[in-house]
């Protein structure tokens, strides 16, 4: 799963993909540790990204700036 396929579905969206490929639900503390492992990618993911836009954002006026 890319950022892009993922950022606007929620951590039972998700839950409910990984069940239609696997064929079953994560139960007790599996569920737990899945909740938080999609929470912390989910959440890495939206820094990388909002830190790629601002570094590209950032070299762009670099650009500008030197002609």
């Amino acid at each position: 799963m890319s950022y892009r396929e993922v950022k606007e579905l929620t951590t039972e969206q998700i839950i409910k993909m990984y069940t239609a490929t696997y064929g079953e639900t994560p139960k007790g503390k599996s569920l737990e540790i899945f909740k938080l492992c999609v929470d912390c990618i989910t959440a890495a993911y939206d820094e990388g990204f909002t830190d790629g836009l601002k570094a590209a954002a950032e070299r762009e006026d670099k650009g500008e700036d030197e002609q």
